[in-house]
């Protein structure tokens, strides 16, 4: 027996608009477009109607669970992207070469194709986001936008132009040597065979030069080499005394950038071992040495 028998056609239609609503009512990006169960037209999901072409409500419980697939759908092709992005941080596909003098490692390159092409990769998905049309849905083209300049980096880092590793912000002193200055002895000091205020001044002004010089070259190392991780109080090591006169001054600052010039230019273990080790101590005890020099010849000229 039909079970529509004596039932009015308006309402035998409406029980055939009731279809099931699918996943191919959605767009890829997540856009709601709707149709007509009964004859297969497009209908505007954002309005309602009693008319021959009733229109499925966008209220509807069926409906919310599709949109909920097609919002996941809009933020696959970023994820993806950044994904591949920061996954070559961690995983190493490709070449290393390295040069070692008298035992030592002096130079260590390596080229990660592994993350040049996840690079790619990324970054055509997210431009592909980018391009797609979905002016209501900007979370999507934001991260695609993160993620693309992600991948950016990540190629760049991949065949170093610039060298990043995240495990470097988490642990900052994995890859440095170990300081082992700790502070001056009782009797450690900057001994004057005259002690005159000409004398005083001379070798204060000598020191300085080389503790800013030194310091710049390692603020320079370290920028280039280990993400600016600093192990010199830079500011404290740049203070130019106020009773140094402009000439001693300038003779302070031309000798400070002839040390500066000095330090390597070039990422190595060697020079990591030297720069941000060796001569950090160096530095550190030579500014504590300063200091009590400093002291020394303020207190003789109160006197």
């Amino acid at each position: 027996m039909d079970p529509t028998a004596g039932i009015p056609a308006r309402a035998a239609r409406s029980r055939e608009d009731e279809a099931p609503i699918t996943t191919e009512s959605i767009s890829a990006f997540g856009t709601a477009i709707l149709i007509c169960p009964r004859c297969s037209a497009q209908a505007n999901p954002y309005l309602r109607s009693d008319r021959d072409h009733r229109l499925i409500s966008l209220t509807s419980p069926r409906l919310e669970i599709v949109l909920k697939e097609g919002s996941m759908s809009r933020f696959s092709k970023p994820i993806i992207a950044l994904i591949l992005a920061l996954a070559p941080f961690f995983l190493f596909f490709g070449t290393t070469n390295t040069v070692t003098v008298n035992g030592e490692i002096v130079q260590d390159s390596q080229f990660n194709l592994g993350g040049l092409l996840m690079g790619l990769i990324g970054l055509g998905l997210a431009f592909s986001v980018l391009r797609a049309p979905a002016p209501k849905h900007k979370a999507p083209k934001v991260l695609a936008v993160i993620a693309g300049l992600a991948c950016i980096v990540q190629m760049a880092n991949a065949v170093e132009l610039v060298k990043l590793n995240p495990l470097d912000w988490i642990f900052p002193d994995r890859n440095l040597p170990e300081l082992v200055y700790s502070g001056l002895a009782d009797n450690d000091n900057i001994f004057l065979s005259v002690k005159t205020p000409d004398s005083y001044r001379r070798a204060l002004m000598v020191e300085k030069s080389k503790i800013a010089g030194k310091a710049m070259a390692h603020k320079t190392y370290a920028d280039l080499c280990h993400g600016s991780r600093y192990r010199v109080e830079l500011e404290r090591a740049s203070n130019i005394p106020d009773y140094l006169n402009p000439d001693e001054i300038a003779y302070l600052n031309k000798e400070a950038n002839r040390h500066a010039k000095a330090g390597p230019t070039e990422c190595s273990q060697a020079n990591s071992k030297r720069v941000m080790g060796r001569e950090t101590d160096e530095v550190n005890r030579a500014m504590d040495l300063f200091d009590r020099l400093e002291k020394e010849y303020l207190a003789s000229t109160t006197q």
